[in-house]
């Protein structure tokens, strides 16, 4: 009850003539979606079965209309709108009336990552869709708002100026659990297409300042590469395949051997959100894949066998590679 009331008086201040006044109600709104997460987190479903679903629809609707304020007050309100669809269950879900508001919410956080707002909104719009798409219960992948939510990032992470922000955009794309929340094959494919783009040029900036995050950046486009190949599925061999080229296959190679081996952790910044995850976790997760994918040979019509092959055979010499490489360095040191 209190945290209802807290979020009443706080909706009624995002209406405030005052700027300053509607910029520490996102704030606040923020911090209390934070504790509506924490407490979904810790106490579970009894929680969020008590919370009012008329008070989330407010809630998603003010935070929806502030992310179109000033960038003080929308870099707070995008925040929120993350948090809120996070929170988000079933039983709401499934409700009619909530179909409108989730689908403005997601929109609002794509407007804004495409937007020309500054660096720090952008970078929590990001943020933002990164941690709805964590709840397991929006049809991501199946929703008419995906294609954009999955467009917008998939902009950003390759032509964003802000390493910061296509770090963020990486982390986003990553998050999916299950192949069918990427959506259909074309989708699928065309995320997969610009991260493997984004990392081919991941080091070009005309910023100096910007190289300082390129080893962050490096490591969460080569996470999200071995994510979506941990669930890519016959259908989507074709594409990969076609990735794989001559003149691109060697700079993937050394790029992915590079994080493997842990040698952009040394020049790691730390300040700009990449996702925790060692390398010696995604070694396993290119074994795991590895596993998956050669139990499908045979299994697969002739046509899907020949991209299958060309898809293990990187693999195998990635595999491979890392291994080298990791014999040579532990001989040297």
């Amino acid at each position: 009850m209190f945290v209802a009331d807290t979020a009443n008086a706080i909706l009624t201040t995002l209406d405030d003539r005052s700027p300053n006044v509607r910029a520490k109600a996102a704030w606040s709104l923020a911090n209390l979606t934070d504790t509506l997460i924490v407490n979904m987190q810790s106490v579970g479903r009894e929680f969020q079965e008590d919370f009012s679903d008329l008070l989330l629809l407010n809630m998603l609707r003010s935070a929806a209309k502030a992310s179109t304020d000033k960038d003080r007050v929308k870099s707070n309100a995008v925040r929120a709108l993350g948090n809120l669809l996070h929170f988000l269950q079933p039983g709401q879900l499934g409700k009619p009336v909530f179909e409108q508001p989730v689908e403005e919410a997601v929109r609002a956080l794509v407007e804004t990552v495409r937007g020309d707002a500054t660096m720090k909104v952008r970078w929590n719009a990001c943020y933002a869709l990164g941690n709805a798409f964590r709840n397991q219960h929006l049809p991501l992948g199946s929703a008419v708002w995906s294609e954009e939510a999955y467009s917008a990032l998939s902009d950003v992470v390759h032509s964003c100026k802000n390493f910061k922000v296509r770090i963020k955009s990486a982390a986003a794309l990553s998050v999916p659990s299950t192949r069918a929340r990427y959506g259909n094959t074309q989708q699928f494919s065309e995320i997969w297409q610009t991260l493997a783009q984004a990392l081919e040029h991941s080091e070009e900036t005309d910023d100096f300042l910007e190289y300082r995050y390129c080893a962050s950046l490096r490591s969460q486009l080569c996470r999200a590469l071995l994510h979506m190949l941990s669930l890519c599925q016959p259908e989507d061999l074709p594409a990969l395949r076609s990735t794989l080229s001559e003149r691109r296959v060697n700079t993937l190679q050394s790029l992915l051997i590079r994080h493997l081996n842990g040698r952009d952790l040394g020049f790691a910044t730390g300040e700009e959100g990449a996702d925790p995850v060692a390398p010696e976790d995604d070694r396993l997760l290119l074994k795991d894949t590895l596993k998956r994918l050669q139990s499908m040979m045979g299994n697969t019509a002739a046509d899907a066998n020949e991209d299958l092959k060309m898809v293990l055979c990187f693999l195998e010499e990635l595999e491979r590679n890392c291994e080298e490489t990791e014999g040579k360095d532990s001989n040297e040191s």
